[in-house]
């Protein structure tokens, strides 16, 4: 965890009847530009330390499972898993999702929001289950997609469809 002194901690805005000052780790989101959602979700990436390999693989996820639109809610009835990753409320992420941003006074539903809480997600709030730093040693695109999928967005077998998620982070690396 990072400690007070950390640039990359940032203090939550005043809510009413909340400590003040309290520190959060949310990671810059300013590092989030480009002309597309993609290109935003790589350059945030790459300024959080992944490599480009690990960037596209985890883009490459997100594509299959978003095409990268952060408002966008499953089409499968009932699921109502919701934006980039589609995190999903029946294991309790989207909630996850939606009271990391309200305690940082953020959208939950914008592109830079998710990014955030990716990242926080899957590097602090539960990095050992989600394997972080084995993913964090992976050099081959193929490889690290397919873990990012198995680990972090855990679709169903029949929904994993890796050969699609593998092309699309081929083609952020392009």
């Amino acid at each position: 965890n990072r400690s007070v002194g950390d640039p990359n901690v940032r203090t939550a805005p005043p809510v009413p009847g909340a400590p003040s000052q309290v520190p959060v780790n949310t990671a810059d989101a300013s590092s989030a530009v480009g002309s597309s959602n993609t290109e935003k979700g790589f350059n945030f990436l790459l300024a959080q330390g992944f490599t480009d390999i690990q960037a596209a693989a985890i883009l490459g996820n997100f594509i299959a499972e978003s095409g990268m639109e952060p408002n966008i809610e499953s089409s499968f009835p009932g699921e109502e898993s919701f934006g980039i990753a589609q995190w999903n409320p029946a294991s309790n992420r989207r909630q996850q999702l939606e009271e990391f941003a309200s305690t940082r006074g953020l959208d939950y539903r914008v592109l830079e929001t998710q990014l955030q809480f990716f990242y926080y997600d899957f590097s602090t709030l539960s990095p050992g289950f989600f394997g972080y730093n084995q993913f964090k040693q992976m050099t081959n695109i193929n490889e690290a997609t397919d873990y990012f999928c198995d680990k972090y967005e855990r679709p169903a077998a029949a929904h994993a469809n890796k050969p699609r998620r593998r092309a699309n982070a081929l083609r952020v690396l392009e």
